[in-house]
């Protein structure tokens, strides 16, 4: 049977001879050509098929941009899907526009149709995905694709929905639009369409109180009626004039979806939204947390707040936050944060659980912003105090036996001074009334060494821990009563350079001892025929060592004087004290005689 459509030639076109193809023309032969213009025609001819490939292309590059930002959103899910769906059907208009043969012409424009038709429910479907906070019923996603799906219906039956094609300068064009009452049915559902999804986008704008998502708004709606206006204008003077130019709706579409994609690009919309952030991260923190949005109003909660409050998995979900928890100062903090004053702060307050009760809790609050520094919500994240608030009613029964054993403790430091003070005391008139001089001269040592404990027993009363105390409290005041003991010693001038740290209790005694013996020895023997000197104490703490010189500028120690190999009793007690604090004793000679103790700070008795 021979076609029903014959190859139309316009005016001022190169001549060719058209050859009539049969109804079962094979697929292969689609593309055969029936005209064969000249080099000049075939050069305009391939303009159309030009501007629909760089269609396809900055199609195709606008929904992977926005899908691969944030995959798991719907929005940006069903935008993917309108730029797949423009980008094939400008590709079956790339090979429309440039195919040899009005068979192949209209064989493509078949299978662009169906793809035309689509974009106008895609299109209703992205606008109720993004301006709305609900998941809408099926019905109503039905009626957005039931005219797509009619038009698709008609296309696909056989019927032209185009009138008869020619061969213009450009390509293949559509000589005659649709038929009046179809064409009518088009323009009156496309101008329904635009309506409604004006007005998802005006109520989108009011419902929300951030400028971005307003300007957002404001950006879809005027790229809307930019792409509304140009198709008009090209309407109008292009096909309306019957003009031979090929029939280019994707491209001027391209003003819309370029509309949308700056949009969700420019205003943040790509990223993680409130609720997909909550479903995502929120459930698996073990933190009791809440999300709200900008108007104080619950978006998300996770398990453990579910456990604290006893509501049920959505029950807390469209709550204030002042429904929720009860305090002042929690007021004041949201208001602050809200006002852009602080971006974070933690204060006392209480949680209303479900069955109304008000539970202890310290809330830690936050702001979320955007990019442009808008709020966009809030996140509180609440730690239960109730074991908290026991342990401090336990400590306020304990308090009092705290004391008194504070007390109790003081007092037995107090009454060990004074025993140090009484012995002391008898040491000094047993030295006093002995006529050996070498008994009273081991008395009057045998007092300095008490002098050391009592001075250590002394500041452990005055101090606020009986577990460690200062070098500098402690060693100071003891190489001050040592010289105050030592009356007719010459003018020994004495330097102190001791480090700010801590030396536990149990060490002190050992030490005290080392140092009064290493001071009292100093002052006299050191000095003997000289009527002044310096004696030096430094103490540091480094590395986990705690080094402590004595050094004095006197006459020196013969040489067969030495740490461990001296017949007295005096340095063998000093080492064997430093060995009990798990340290070392040495003697250095030079310009100074100087005993250096090295105790390893971790071997120290705590």
């Amino acid at each position: 049977m021979e076609a029903a459509v014959s190859c139309v030639v316009n005016e001022g076109m190169p001549t060719a001879s058209c050859v009539a193809k049969r109804a079962d023309t094979s697929f292969g032969e689609l593309y055969k050509p029936c005209l064969l213009p000249d080099s000049a025609y075939t050069s305009r001819m391939y303009l159309a098929s030009v501007i629909s490939f760089f269609c396809v292309l900055i199609y195709l590059f606008f929904g992977l941009n926005v899908y691969r930002a944030n995959p798991k959103a719907q929005a940006n899910r069903v935008f993917l899907a309108l730029c797949l769906n423009y980008m094939l059907a400008a590709l079956f208009s790339m090979f429309q526009y440039s195919a040899l043969s009005l068979e192949a012409c209209l064989f493509w424009n078949t299978l662009h149709l169906p793809f035309s038709f689509l974009s106008v429910g895609l299109l209703m479907h992205f606008h109720i995905v993004l301006c709305t906070t609900k998941k809408q019923p099926l019905w109503v996603y039905v009626l957005a694709y039931l005219p797509s799906l009619y038009f698709i219906a008609y296309a696909v039956s056989g019927r032209a929905y185009l009138g008869d094609f020619a061969l213009g300068p450009y390509g293949w064009y559509p000589r005659l639009m649709a038929p009046p009452l179809i064409s009518a049915l088009n323009v009156g559902i496309f101008f329904l369409f635009l309506a409604i999804e004006l007005a998802l986008l005006v109520l989108y704008r009011r419902r929300s109180r951030l400028r971005r998502v307003k300007r957002q708004a404001r950006a879809l709606m005027h790229a809307m009626l930019l792409s509304f206006a140009v198709s008009g204008a090209y309407n109008a003077l292009v096909l309306g004039r019957g003009l031979p130019m090929p029939l280019l709706p994707f491209a001027l579409q391209l003003i819309w979806i370029a509309g949308i994609w700056f949009a969700l690009k420019r205003y943040d919309f790509l990223g993680l939204s409130i609720s997909f952030a909550s479903r995502q991260i929120i459930s698996h923190i073990n933190e009791t947390l809440l999300l709200c949005d900008d108007g104080l109003t619950i978006v998300e909660t996770n398990e453990r707040f579910r456990k604290l409050s006893g509501y049920a998995d959505d029950e807390a979900l469209g709550l204030s936050v002042s429904q929720l928890f009860v305090g002042e100062d929690l007021n004041a903090l949201v208001l602050r944060l809200q006002s852009g004053v602080e971006q974070q702060g933690t204060v006392e307050a209480c949680l209303r659980s479900s069955a109304g009760k008000a539970i202890p809790v310290m809330a830690y609050a936050s702001t979320l912003r955007d990019k442009a520094g808008e709020l966009e919500g809030l996140i509180f994240v609440a730690e239960d105090l109730r074991p908290l608030k026991q342990l401090e009613a336990l400590n306020a029964k304990n308090e009092t036996l705290l004391n008194e054993k504070k007390l109790l403790l003081a007092e037995v430091h107090h009454r060990i001074k004074n025993n140090m003070a009484t012995i002391r005391a008898i040491l000094n008139l047993q030295a006093s009334a002995s006529d050996n001089a070498e008994a009273a001269a081991a008395i009057g040592d045998a007092e300095n060494r008490v002098l050391s404990m009592a001075v250590l027993y002394d500041k452990l009363y005055r101090a606020d821990s009986y577990r460690k105390l200062s070098c500098d409290s402690y060693l100071s005041p003891l190489v001050d009563e040592i010289l105050e003991n030592m009356p007719t010693v010459a003018a020994i001038r004495v330097e102190k350079n001791l480090g700010d740290f801590d030396l536990p209790a149990d060490a002190l005694l050992p030490l005290g001892i080392i140092i009064n013996e290493l001071i009292t020895n100093a002052l006299k023997y050191a000095f003997k025929g000289r009527a002044s000197g310096a004696i030096y104490l430094s103490a540091e703490s480094a590395g986990g060592i705690i080094r402590i010189q004595i050094a004095d500028d006197g006459v020196g120690l013969p040489d067969q004087v030495d740490v461990g190999k001296s017949p007295g009793f005096g340095l063998s007690m000093i080492e064997s004290m430093a060995k009990q604090l798990g340290g070392s004793v040495r003697l250095n000679r030079g310009e100074r005689t100087a005993f250096i103790i090295e105790l390893n700070a971790a071997a120290c008795p705590a």
